[in-house]
């Protein structure tokens, strides 16, 4: 794995961040966010996952309503 990138919403996808992606090793990444205050939200976050490697080779992966707040 070359790399990676995060996008999280908190609105159904209409409008996303990026957010930090720290390398583990040499194929895992970690993604950190805060998420926030529960009023500013529909209570449900999407996320958008994308990877690449040197040989060019990417996916993009958008996860709508991935996981609830509370």
């Amino acid at each position: 794995m070359a790399g990676a990138k995060v996008s999280v919403s908190y609105d159904d996808g209409s409008t996303s961040q990026r957010v930090p992606v720290s390398r583990r090793d040499g194929n895992t990444f970690k993604a950190t966010y805060v998420h926030p205050e529960l009023a500013a939200t529909d209570r449900l976050v999407s996320l958008c996952t994308e990877a690449w490697d040197t040989a060019g080779n990417r996916t993009v992966q958008d996860i709508t309503k991935a996981y609830g707040l509370k």
